[in-house]
């Protein structure tokens, strides 16, 4: 809503792009106070509009000048979260219908009605209030658990585990391949304690030379060794009253983990040079990405010390191990990094999506996150396509259990359905629950009614049999 002083307060800020249509909108307008219209005459001037204000409802011309009509529909719709109109003359339908097809929420054929121009914008303003309040639902979820993506079983299963260990002050032993997010997971851990409004003190024990990562831990008196001009406070003492977070803690030195074994279980430290014991209140969370058991075996990392710190267990899975997770985060790397080099990409077309859920990814999630990257820096469009994805992701065949136009992904067997079957299920009950009733049916599905006119097409549904 635009707020510019008092009287505008509850004025919806409406955004009229184009030339041709000015004088037809403000003729509509005119009469309704309560919608305050701005004008751009072309999309040249964007980005420095949205950067300023965000409008409620976007009416887009099309003409030449446009472009690529469903990227700069994508662009309005990432930035400004906001329903979109388009108005085109009647023999621009084919490239309207495209526009429907990849975003846009509602189209006006010119010359306009004022009837059907504000019968638009109200039903716009009125989606534009549900998709406020689904993305503040999906905001307080995602954040839930940190950045931490993923809906597989595996993923919804460690979310428990978190959620019941982050209201104590048990120490948690996380393992996982590199690039799986284990850094992740303990700052959620941290950021759903009683210690939340604390430090988060992190340590990666394989970074640190050996002769400096007991100084690191656990500080040093001046003097203790050359170059101790002065007293150093240690890891263990900012973290009092905290949590601690060990990364790579089997890279440890097999004579400091006696010491860190006493610090943990005697709460006290001692700074190196020093005699005094001090105190310390510290909540410690450890990971690796090795065998601990593996690692205790061969007699590099002690088996007391991995049973002191392996009190709740936390298993990452790699990426491989829950491949419908690739979706979700494929499209939020590709939210953040449109936004972050100014690109105009909102989705993956079903080939480039289903070689990325094909490929094995050693590197986990961060080497997915560093392939889209890759493409949105080298590449421009709406749509991220196949032939943008590196020559070893394009290489790899498509495996038949994760095929977009397949059933399924042959996860939970049985239990999983195919998303285009439950939103068929989903219409029909919303049609049946309004005797068919699109303007209804709409409300009660959150979508707009130019999308469920689409999907009533596509799937071959005809709402006159819930009448």
């Amino acid at each position: 809503m635009s707020s510019e002083g008092n009287d505008n307060k509850n004025r919806s800020l409406i955004l009229h792009v184009g030339g041709r249509c000015s004088e037809a909108v403000d003729a509509a307008f005119s009469a309704h106070p309560d919608l305050e219209c701005r004008h751009l005459r072309d999309v040249g001037g964007l980005a420095s509009f949205l950067g300023d204000e965000t409008p409620d409802v976007v009416l887009l011309e099309h003409d030449e000048g446009v472009g690529d009509l469903p990227s700069v529909v994508g662009y309005i719709q990432r930035n400004a979260r906001t329903p979109v109109i388009l108005m085109a003359p009647a023999s621009s339908c084919d490239i309207m219908a495209r526009a429907l097809r990849e975003g846009a929420d509602n189209f006006l054929c010119e010359p306009l009605s004022s009837e059907k121009l504000l019968e638009a914008v109200f039903e716009a303003l009125r989606l534009r209030v549900l998709w406020s309040e689904v993305h503040a639902i999906r905001d307080t979820k995602r954040s839930s658990f940190g950045n931490i993506i993923g809906a597989s079983p595996a993923m919804r299963a460690m979310y428990g585990v978190i959620q019941n260990v982050s209201a104590t002050n048990a120490t948690v032993f996380i393992v996982g391949a590199s690039g799986t997010g284990k850094e992740l997971v303990a700052r959620a851990i941290h950021d759903n304690s009683p210690r939340c409004g604390e430090n988060f003190v992190a340590v990666n024990c394989g970074a640190i030379p050996p002769n400096l990562l007991e100084s690191e831990l656990f500080g040093h008196e001046r003097g203790a060794f050359t170059g101790a001009v002065k007293r150093g406070i240690g890891k263990f003492e900012q973290a009092d009253g905290a949590t601690l977070f060990l990364d790579e803690i089997c890279e440890m030195p097999i004579d400091l983990q006696v010491k860190l074994l006493r610090a943990i279980q005697e709460r006290r430290i001692t700074r190196v040079g020093g005699n005094a014991e001090i105190p310390v209140d510290v909540r410690i969370l450890c990971a690796t990405n090795k065998d601990p058991l593996e690692e205790v075996r061969k007699g590099r990392f002690r088996e007391d010390l991995y049973y002191r710190l392996n009190v709740v267990p936390i298993r990452i899975p790699s990426l491989t191990e829950r491949r419908r997770d690739i979706p979700l985060l494929c499209a939020r790397f590709l939210h953040v990094f449109t936004e972050r080099y100014g690109k105009y990409f909102y989705e993956f077309s079903p080939e480039a999506l289903d070689r990325l859920c094909s490929h094995d990814w050693p590197g986990n999630v961060r080497e997915l996150e560093n392939i889209i990257e890759r493409v949105v820096v080298l590449h421009d469009g709406a749509v991220v396509e196949e032939k943008f994805l590196p020559r070893e992701i394009r290489s790899v065949p498509v495996k038949p259990s994760v095929a977009s136009r397949g059933e399924s992904m042959t996860l939970d067997a049985g239990a999983v359905k195919p998303i285009w079957r439950v939103e068929v299920e989903m219409i029909r009950q919303a049609l049946a629950a309004t005797s068919g009733n699109v303007v209804d049916a709409s409300k009660l599905l959150e979508i707009g009614q130019a999308s469920l006119y689409r999907k009533l097409r596509k799937y071959g549904i005809d709402r006159t049999d819930y009448a």
